[in-house]
């Protein structure tokens, strides 16, 4: 084959692979679902948006899990616990596991005694992962990637994030929450209730 016939086959290989089949296009189109999909997206503007929309749109259940302290102070910067805290307020079951300090500490205490609906719960620092990881309604699923959790500003700390509302994607980061949530409990339990 010629270069230009190569090419052309790269290109329609490329298409056919990425391309959507018309029922789920319709689908789509007809009931505003998006069908099944994973998206990876590099730019920290837009991440930051999907973060907030997942937030925001959220009716039934939120979780999130902060790899570091500073990765909570990181969306806590943005703006993220008074949203939580109004949320809260509106019915919502909000469920966040990170590392606490001094600082986080008075806060979880601070927003675990005012509102029913948030729980914030200690986690030790994650050294083996550097994501946060957020779960919408059991509907949605964000992971973002940070390159570094030291940087303060939370858009230079964000690498790339990882955005999907396929079942098994989310309800793996859903059950992961709900599960080790449910094994600090039974630490917890262990250690001062005995």
């Amino acid at each position: 084959m010629t270069k230009s016939a190569d090419a052309q086959q790269f290109l329609f290989n490329t298409l056919w692979k990425n391309a959507i089949p018309i029922e789920e296009r319709l689908r789509e189109i007809e009931y505003g679902i998006k069908v099944g999909f994973v998206d990876t997206i590099r730019d920290p503007i837009e991440i930051r948006k999907i973060c907030f929309d997942i937030i925001t749109s959220t009716t039934k259940e939120l979780s999130i899990i902060f790899p570091t302290a500073n990765g909570f102070y990181g969306l806590g910067k943005e703006g993220i616990i008074s949203l939580l805290e109004k949320m809260g307020t509106h019915g919502v079951q909000i469920r966040i596991l990170t590392p606490m300090d001094n600082k986080i500490t008075k806060v979880a205490l601070y927003i675990n005694k005012k509102y029913n609906q948030i729980e914030i719960k200690p986690i030790t620092n994650q050294q083996t992962i550097s994501s946060i990881i957020i779960t919408s309604d059991g509907k949605f699923s964000l992971v973002i990637e940070l390159k570094d959790e030291e940087i303060p500003s939370f858009i230079d700390s964000i690498r790339l994030a990882v955005y999907s509302n396929i079942t098994s994607n989310v309800w793996t980061y859903t059950i992961y929450l709900k599960i080790y949530g449910f094994n600090l409990i039974l630490l917890y339990k262990s250690i001062f209730i005995m």
